[in-house]
């Protein structure tokens, strides 16, 4: 029985060597269409076909526009001991192709939860797709925990990334935070403008007004809406004669000079209620 059983294994892989073969000078010469289906009937012959043969099917699948069946093989992929970050990822773009954001994003939890999401790439995709799907604090908690672990590099763009996720979770303090580190990374004036906002709305006026002059001082595309910003933030610290300064500059702007007249009108109703006491 078991010599009959032998044979039978030898006769299905020996009859799944030509067409694998065929598949394979397929796609060396980039006939992507003309590999599918030798690729999928060498699978079909054995009973417990290789992995790599499967992922090299769902890759053609994509190829081919084939979204449904590529889901299908990743899926029995994913499931399995030896998956890879890759393949997750290879099921995520293809749900992302058929605009499922759902199972998408189930597939990156799946994968975190699985201890197969350590990639940067594939770490802040997820963070991304959980910020835009109303988690953002758990976006910025899966950030922190990457940067402090050195799954993924503490560069400007990451700690840009972090800021991002705390101020949608409305974490401000944590993002001032977060900001103020991409600046110690790469300084930029586009930095150090998020920096003057973060800080004023975390309440901390006279970093808002140093981030935001700064910014300024780096030819800021927003200029006068910083120069906005440091006098309101001026008046929270009583230093009138910054805020009016800083809106008599503003109230050059054709953009913002409405606003600038009304923080003006605003600080000598202050300054006059200020005297009368």
């Amino acid at each position: 029985m078991r010599i009959i059983w032998l044979v039978s294994l030898y006769c299905a892989l020996l009859n799944a060597v030509l067409p694998i073969e065929e598949a394979k000078a397929h796609i060396d010469a980039g006939r992507y269409k003309e590999a599918y289906e030798p690729l999928r009937q060498s699978i079909l012959m054995v009973e417990n076909p290789p992995i790599a043969w499967r992922r090299v099917l769902a890759s053609l699948c994509l190829e081919l526009n084939n979204t449904k069946e590529a889901i299908d093989v990743f899926r029995g992929i994913a499931s399995e001991e030896e998956a890879t970050e890759s393949d997750f990822m290879g099921l995520f773009y293809a749900y992302s192709l058929l605009d499922d954001e759902k199972n998408a994003l189930g597939v990156l939890s799946a994968a975190q939860a699985a201890g197969k999401l350590d990639k940067e790439a594939g770490i802040t995709t997820y963070s991304s797709m959980l910020a835009q799907s109303g988690g953002a604090i758990r976006a910025a908690k899966l950030l922190r925990r990457a940067i402090d672990e050195n799954k993924i590099a503490k560069t400007a763009q990451n700690h840009e990334r972090l800021f991002y996720a705390y101020r949608q979770a409305r974490e401000h303090k944590e993002g001032l935070r977060a900001i103020r580190l991409a600046i110690a990374a790469k300084p930029s004036e586009r930095l150090y403008s998020q920096a003057a906002y973060a800080a004023f709305e975390s309440g901390e006026f006279e970093r808002a007004i140093a981030a935001a002059n700064k910014a300024i001082e780096l030819n800021a595309t927003h200029a006068d809406s910083l120069r906005l910003l440091i006098g309101a933030s001026a008046i929270e610290t009583k230093d009138y004669m910054l805020a009016r300064s800083a809106f008599a500059e503003a109230l050059k702007s054709a953009k913002y000079a409405k606003r600038a007249r009304n923080w003006l009108d605003y600080l000598d109703e202050l300054t006059i209620k200020q005297s009368e006491k």
